[in-house]
C-alpha cells in the first residue's frame, strides 16, 4: 500500500476481512498475517506477499564504493541480489540479543528486482495485532506500528523499502 496512511491501511485491512477481535477493555485489535523479523534490538513486520524468502546469510560478496548501507551481493537464481543492514539506514539501533543462529536474509521483491535484509533472526509468518501508531520517521518506508507477543513490530512497506535499498 504505497502512499497509504497507516489509518487507510486499516481501512482496507477491515474492509478486506481481516480477523478483529475485541479485548475486555473494548479494545478492537485487527491481526493480520506477516514475517516477523529482528535487526539487533529492533523487530520488523512485512506483509507476507512481499517476501521471496528467507534463508541463511552466506556467501556475501563484499563490493567496494557502495553505500555503507549495502553490506554486498549475493547470487538468487542467477540475479545479483544487494544485501542491505537496516540498522545502518535506520540508526540508532540498539544491540539485541545475541541470536542463536547464523544471520537469516529476506528477500523482498518480484519478479523484476529485489533486496536482501541481514537479520539476526527471522520467525516466519505469524498474526501480529496491528497497533494505531501517529509516530512519524524521516524514513518512509517505516508505515506503522504493531505488535506480537511482548514484543513491539515496525510495520515495513516493502516497495518503499524495496526502492530504498536499491538506491545505490
Amino acid at each position: 500500500m504505497t502512499g497509504a496512511t497507516p489509518d487507510d491501511e486499516l481501512a482496507n485491512l477491515v474492509a478486506g476481512g481481516g480477523d478483529i477481535d475485541e479485548d475486555d477493555d473494548g479494545f478492537a485489535a485487527m491481526f493480520v498475517p506477516a514475517l516477523v523479523f529482528r535487526v539487533g534490538g529492533w523487530w520488523f513486520s512485512l506483509g507476507p506477499e512481499a517476501v521471496v524468502e528467507v534463508g541463511v546469510l552466506d556467501q556475501l560478496n563484499a563490493v567496494p564504493s557502495l553505500p555503507s548501507h549495502v553490506l554486498g551481493l549475493v547470487l538468487l537464481r542467477n540475479q545479483l541480489v544487494p544485501v542491505i543492514d537496516l540498522a545502518a539506514m535506520l540508526g540508532d539501533v540498539p544491540e539485541g540479543e545475541r541470536a542463536q543462529t547464523a544471520p537469516r536474509i529476506v528477500i523482498v521483491g518480484n519478479q523484476e528486482e529485489a533486496v536482501g535484509v541481514r537479520a539476526d533472526e527471522a520467525h516466519g509468518i505469524v498474526e501480529i495485532s496491528l497497533e494505531p501508531s501517529r509516530t512519524t520517521t524521516e524514513h518512509d518506508f517505516i508505515i506503522g506500528a504493531a505488535r506480537w507477543g511482548e514484543h513491539h513490530l515496525q510495520r515495513l512497506d516493502s516497495a518503499l523499502l524495496l526502492a530504498a535499498g536499491l538506491e545505490l
